[in-house]
């Protein structure tokens, strides 16, 4: 059976609806989870990350990033899933896509990202707590904010990062919280066409990181047909 997350979301019908849709893409993924201790060359650390069992976190101060390097079957268009463990306030959470290898938020590499920023728990963990989401890219060694939203967070929230081309010119990146989307960009695809997905922190506080890592190829079949014979008139 197919695991299904749509493309669409309410955040981003008055926005991008008509456009998207338009499209006719289907967003029908089955997801891969890769744990970040995982071996045998899945993943190249750069800057200040490690792996702490099967999560991302911060091995001192500054950035870092997580790239899986294992060729995609579609390297342009794909979904990155990251899930989030904020145990207090700080940092920021990257989820990339269309990745260089070497990729570190805000600095090095070329990339797509969704940045979580300074997630802000009013009191303490299990109160309200809010972010700001940001769609970035980095492409020929300069830095540009795309969109940005305040977000609601918690801990273990998930943020989906999708990349989608209309045609070999055009394409787009969403971006969803709890599968609430919040955010879109229209971006040139021919500017950075494919690439890898990854995650990055900044000055993730201690006990906090990336949880969980997941990633999914663009799935272009559409549903079955209806049955005729299912069908009624009255």
């Amino acid at each position: 059976m197919r695991n299904r997350q749509l493309w669409g979301g309410a955040g981003l019908m008055a926005v991008a609806g008509a456009l998207f849709f338009a499209t006719k893409f289907y967003g029908v993924y089955n997801y891969t989870s890769v744990a970040f201790n995982a071996g045998g060359g899945t993943w190249q650390f750069n800057g200040a990350v490690t792996a702490s069992g099967v999560e991302l976190v911060t091995s001192g101060s500054g950035a870092g990033g997580a790239i899986y390097l294992p060729a995609l079957a579609n390297p342009a268009d794909y979904e990155v899933r990251t899930t989030l463990r904020l145990n207090s306030s700080g940092g920021t959470y990257v989820t990339f896509i269309r990745a260089s290898n070497d990729a570190l938020p805000g600095n090095q590499g070329s990339w797509y990202a969704l940045e979580i920023q300074n997630p802000t728990f009013s009191s303490a963990p299990g109160s309200p707590c809010t972010a700001t989401a940001v769609l970035s890219k980095r492409i020929a060694g300069s830095y540009a904010v795309l969109s940005s939203a305040p977000v609601p967070c918690r801990n273990l929230m998930q943020v989906r990062l999708v990349a989608i081309s209309y045609d070999a010119t055009n394409g787009a990146l969403l971006g969803y919280v709890d599968n609430h989307g919040y955010l879109y960009a229209g971006i040139n695809n021919p500017q950075l066409p494919s690439g890898k997905p990854g995650a990055g922190l900044i000055s993730a506080p201690s006990g906090s990181g990336i949880a969980q890592f997941d990633f999914g190829a663009r799935d272009t079949l559409g549903p079955n047909a209806i049955d005729a014979n299912y069908l009624s008139t009255w």
